[in-house]
């Protein structure tokens, strides 16, 4: 456990996990920070943050969500 100056526990970040995790197990995929959905294959997808990525099973689930489909991967 990690402590502050005051010594009370000091909130820790969720262990990030290096590559696209989970990725696979989704069809489509979108930033958290984005109204843009992608397959996990486009070039814009790779380059959203692991942490930032949000998944969806069908893409009525990301329709649904308010996300447009990418102009580039056409999903």
């Amino acid at each position: 456990m990690l402590l502050t100056l005051s010594g009370l526990p000091r909130k820790t970040t969720p262990e990030v996990h290096i590559g696209r995790v989970d990725v696979a197990e989704y069809a489509y995929v979108a930033s958290v920070n984005s109204e843009v959905f992608h397959k996990p294959s486009c070039r814009w997808a790779k380059k959203i943050k692991p942490y930032n990525i949000v998944g969806f099973k069908s893409r009525e689930d990301a329709v649904n969500s308010g996300r447009r489909q990418c102009k580039v991967c056409k999903p």
